[in-house]
């Protein structure tokens, strides 16, 4: 018996110690299991934390949190933050790339590329450097028209805010039409986080600078006693003359001429010099009466002052007379020129427009950009207000940079300022305040809005020198008064 029980108690020990191991096993992998539930719930929060993290700081670069922490500008009234100047930086360089992209590979200009890892064609610094440097200048500038508009009283009405709402509808719908959404459009446009509230605010600036500076250009008086003055005081530089200039072509016709003593000399020598010229390389014999319907016609033409160095300084400034010549020699050249009539005050008549250009190669085909402008015609001509229309639809739409900066506007141009079909519809006898038209031109076409005779030339051009001063005298004392401050720092933190 006693054998059996002790057996029987080493049994139920050994059970016993079974079941406490199998216990301990259970408790630690219970453990174990709490534990990398735990290290499973930390790792999904960080997860969940991380992906939140980068969702947040994504909406905050879209909705341009970070660009409005940073000034770029300041003057006495106004604030321009980083989203707001981002506006202004894409639109300078859209406008160059527009201006130049043939060229843009030879200047060592990467359009897929960041601006700041480029040197600049222009040696100071890189793109981003002139970019930027042009920018603050012109957005400067604006500034200051800003100020002086609010201290005279100058405001946006309420058709020039409409217009606004005109500018940001075509954006929506060149979005639309390109499948964007209007947060991608404004992203593609002007940079991430540029909003459409930032960009009404710069159309506001800009549209405001503009008014106040044609408030300044209208504005201004000239006395009828203050352009005799202006040109008594420098009569050539508004004079129009008609001259010959004729570049000889057989240097043994002309070796001699230098002692010519008569217009005849250089007449003789000149018709027999394009008589020769023809019949050598035409295999035509002409004689004086065709020189002078075929040749003589197409080498004269009419010049202002400043047109031609060499005629400056032969008629205009010598106070030379008709038929009066004059002979340069080069070593393997000589030109004649001829005065075909007497100097006199250039009073050609002048016109006030509107241009938007087109050329046909953007559209494709002349057809494409004809129908482009007809349904912006008819948009200009059924709205409110065509002048201001025009001009917003010029600063959208139009090809040609120089007129497209100051929105479309031609103020006191001349048919030699023109292309001969613009020219020639300006210039029509018929033509009225308000007409609108296509026109064609070598490469492209015109949208051109008549809005009025201007000044005589002569009194144009004293008229834009006197405006000139009088601009620059004002923005020197807006300078002063005004105080813009250019954060550069600030403005490098953009992204282009």
């Amino acid at each position: 018996m006693g054998k059996t029980n002790t057996k029987k108690q080493r049994k139920e020990e050994a059970l016993l110690i079974k079941q406490q191991k199998e216990q301990e096993r259970l408790a630690a992998e219970k453990r174990l299991n709490r534990i990398g539930a735990i290290v499973t719930a930390v790792a999904v929060a960080v997860i969940v934390l991380v992906v939140g993290i980068y969702f947040s700081v994504n909406a905050l670069l879209d909705n341009g949190y970070f660009l409005r922490k940073d000034i770029a500008l300041t003057s006495n009234s106004y604030e321009i933050n980083n989203a707001q100047f981002s506006y202004f930086l894409y639109e300078e360089y859209r406008d160059f790339v527009n201006e130049n992209y043939e060229d843009l590979s030879t200047m060592g200009l990467e359009a897929d590329k960041s601006l700041k890892k480029q040197k600049s064609y222009y040696k100071d610094g890189t793109w981003y450097d002139h970019f930027s440097s042009l920018a603050s200048k012109d957005l400067a500038n604006t500034l200051l028209l800003c100020e002086a508009a609010k201290e005279n009283g100058v405001a946006l009405d309420e058709a020039e805010m409409k217009e606004i709402d005109y500018i940001i509808g075509e954006m929506k719908a060149d979005a639309k039409g390109g499948q964007k959404s209007d947060t991608e459009y404004f992203k593609y446009m002007y940079g991430r986080g540029v909003t459409e509230k930032d960009i009404r605010e710069c159309l506001q600036i800009e549209l405001l600078a503009k008014k106040y500076k044609d408030s300044l250009y209208d504005n201004l008086d000239i006395t009828d006693k203050e352009y005799k003055q202006a040109y008594n005081k420098h009569s050539e530089k508004y004079s129009v003359a008609s001259v010959l200039k004729y570049t000889f072509k057989y240097e043994e016709l002309y070796k001699n001429l230098s002692e010519a003593s008569s217009l005849n000399d250089i007449e003789s020598a000149l018709y027999s010099d394009i008589i020769k010229d023809y019949k050598e390389n035409y295999d035509t014999e002409l004689n004086r009466e065709l020189i002078d319907m075929l040749v003589i016609s197409n080498m004269t033409g009419k010049y202002s002052f400043g047109d031609d160095e060499i005629i400056d300084k032969f008629a205009f400034n010598s106070g030379a007379k008709k038929d009066d010549f004059h002979l340069e020699k080069g070593d393997k050249e000589c030109t004649v020129y001829i005065l075909k009539s007497d100097i006199s005050v250039n009073d050609e008549k002048t016109a006030n427009i509107k241009v938007i250009y087109s050329t046909n190669a953007t559209y494709g085909s002349e057809e494409y950009a004809n129908k482009f402008l007809s349904s912006l015609k008819e948009e200009i001509e059924t709205s409110d207000n065509t002048s201001l229309r025009f001009a917003t639809a010029a600063n959208l739409y139009s090809e040609d940079l120089e007129t497209k900066a100051i929105y479309g506007a031609m103020n006191n141009v001349s048919s030699m300022d023109l292309e001969s079909s613009l020219s020639e519809w300006v210039f029509a006898k018929d033509r009225k305040n308000g007409d609108t038209e296509i026109i064609k031109s070598s490469e492209g076409l015109y949208l051109v809005l008549y809005e009025g005779e201007g000044l005589p030339t002569y009194k144009a051009d004293i008229f834009e020198e006197k405006f000139n001063e009088y601009f620059d005298a004002a923005m020197k004392e807006y300078e002063t008064k005004y105080s813009v401050k250019i954060n550069e720092k600030n403005i490098g933190k953009i992204s282009l």
